[in-house]
């Protein structure tokens, strides 16, 4: 069973039809991780991996390829973890491009990363797989300005993809030596490679066109008997007939005949008319619908390239996944927003002895919300950086304040009322047993994980209740609470936006609540912090199925070491 949905899954895939694929893939994953086996389960994460790397998601793709790895490595399936690794340095590229926050150490390090998948694929005699990390290693040689090299790998990619004959990979290292040649301005080489490159593309296309032509084929062939059983039953029909009906066309009359034939002629005129005008109507009528539609799709277009530039403005004031990995060793950040952009956001700052973190929800989702997010963003920022203010509640009052000031000036009573709901937490730097951490929360708590075992051998969760109130305009504003807590060695600390517990779902289509958040959270506690962001991320797709995600999603993760 898993095997099949893992296909039909593949085919949504290939298809590019990314939520259906995910579906299939995610119901293959439960039923492999109840009764199947590793390499079944490694197989799905390094599938649900490849739809968020074509998604853009890179963080969430490079999640799912370093789940998919580990089981790998565990099992000893060399080709598994070749291929997982050849994935990884993939999306690890693309982050570097992204974020523009990487240096050559981090190229450095996916060369290596790249070599390991070469040695692997060489190790199990798979020679497509070394012509595609010849042609990976060549790209990051380029990133790194070493022409030479990326020249020497490009080509050992295009003379081995020759002797297999694979068009796709001597498709790819064509485009490689392409611009290498156009770098060098040696243009009759670039000329060449890129004639290669079409010729490759087409030899891919025309396997797509054999594949249709011999559906064709039989199609035909099936129509073309079916029409001849048609046509020998239509001849026996028409004997038959003709028998019958000689006697009866005997005692036709000519009039008869004539006037027939004039009344039928009339009928075609005025029903030929009648078409003809209706034609020329629904032309014209196609007419003004293509236009329409083309003025729409422009603006279509307009409003989406102009959200997607707002997400990389709002990307760019998020922690980076460097910084995140730096400051939050054991530690995650799931974060799933609703549409291109978010209302939902995460924060870090890093103080001498501490660091902040937060994970904020603003009002609405979306563009509204992106807006107001950016706003509460630099509020936080203004409130440490410019007021030196570092105990979270005092935050939080000069925060309110800021933001109540921002929309004031806007004159527009229904803005004054928008604002954020947080959680903040102060963590140091030497956290240890029996030290204490700082909280404060606006309408979103903190929930803290402890182990029970010298009792029961289980856990229990800790809530701490927020204020009840928003960072913003509400009608009873109170001073913020500043709550000093004790926490221990292995206590597992949770700050999350409503996006998760509001999710309708389920059998029954209903909103999770956070009851049943609660009780998956205590059921994941014996993994590790990696492993709880996937199954986080399995369990909420997996209540919401089908229907559309209601509103942006943010959980904060935190063991303590």
């Amino acid at each position: 069973m898993a095997l099949a949905l893992n296909n039909i899954g593949s085919i949504y895939f290939k298809q590019n039809d990314y939520d259906k694929a995910n579906k299939y893939f995610v119901e293959a994953l439960l039923l492999e991780k109840k009764s199947g086996t590793p390499k079944g389960v490694a197989r799905l994460y390094s599938n649900i991996g490849s739809i968020y790397k074509n998604q853009n998601k890179l963080t969430q793709a490079k999640d799912y390829f370093n789940q998919s790895l580990k089981i790998y490595q565990e099992i000893g399936n060399k080709s598994g973890e070749a291929t997982t690794i050849t994935k990884l340095s993939i999306v690890e590229m693309d982050l570097y491009r992204l974020n523009h926050e990487g240096n050559k150490l981090d190229l450095n390090q996916i060369l290596i990363n790249q070599q390991k998948a070469f040695n692997l694929f060489d190790q199990i005699n798979d020679s497509e797989g070394k012509a595609y990390s010849y042609a990976n290693m060549s790209n990051t040689y380029k990133e790194l300005g070493d022409m030479p090299h990326s020249n020497e790998f490009a080509t050992k990619s295009y003379e081995l993809a020759k002797q297999l004959g694979y068009p796709e990979v001597i498709k790819n290292a064509a485009e490689i030596l392409k611009g290498l040649a156009l770098i060098k301005k040696d243009y009759k080489s670039a000329y060449f490679m890129l004639e290669l490159f079409y010729t490759m593309k087409d030899s891919i296309n025309s396997q797509s066109i054999q594949d249709a032509t011999i559906q064709k084929q039989f199609q035909y062939e099936y129509e073309k008997k079916l029409v001849a059983d048609s046509i020998k039953t239509a001849e026996k029909d028409k004997v038959t007939k003709a028998q019958i009906s000689v006697r009866d066309e005997q005692i036709k009359t000519q009039k008869t005949q004539r006037y027939a034939l004039v009344g039928g002629v009339l009928i075609l005129l005025i029903f030929g008319g009648f078409t003809f005008k209706r034609y020329k109507e629904s032309q014209e009528q196609k007419k003004i619908i293509e236009e329409q539609k083309e003025v729409v799709e422009t603006k279509s277009k307009e409003i989406t390239d102009s959200i997607n530039y707002a997400k990389r403005i709002q990307d760019a004031i998020l922690p980076s996944s460097s910084e995140l990995n730096k400051h939050l060793k054991d530690g995650f950040v799931l974060y799933l927003p609703k549409d291109i952009v978010a209302g939902d956001f995460y924060w870090m700052e890093v103080l001498k002895d501490s660091i902040l973190l937060a994970a904020a929800d603003c009002t609405g989702h979306g563009v509204p919300g992106a807006i107001v997010s950016v706003v509460c963003n630099g509020a936080l920022n203004r409130a440490v950086g410019e007021f030196k203010l570092t105990e979270p509640a005092e935050i939080l009052n000069k925060v309110r304040e800021l933001v109540i000031e921002t929309f004031e000036k806007s004159g527009d009573d229904a803005k004054v009322r928008d604002g954020m709901d947080i959680s903040l937490i102060k963590l140091y730097n030497k956290t240890d047993v029996g030290a204490d951490i700082e909280w404060a929360g606006a309408n979103n708590p903190l929930w803290i994980i402890r182990s029970t075992r010298y009792v029961n051998n289980d856990y229990e969760i800790i809530e701490y209740k927020p204020n009840k109130q928003p960072i913003g305009k509400h009608f009873k504003q109170e001073p913020f609470t500043n709550h000093k807590i004790e926490v221990f060695k292995d206590d597992r600390l949770y700050l999350f936006t409503d996006g998760f517990a509001d999710q309708f779902g389920g059998n029954k289509g209903k909103k999770m609540m956070y009851k049943p958040f609660k009780e998956f959270l205590l059921s994941i506690q014996h993994k590790g912090m990696d492993e709880q962001k996937l199954e986080l991320h399995e369990y909420f797709n997996g209540w919401k199925g089908d229907l559309e995600q209601v509103d942006d999603v943010c959980v904060i993760g935190i063991n303590i070491t």
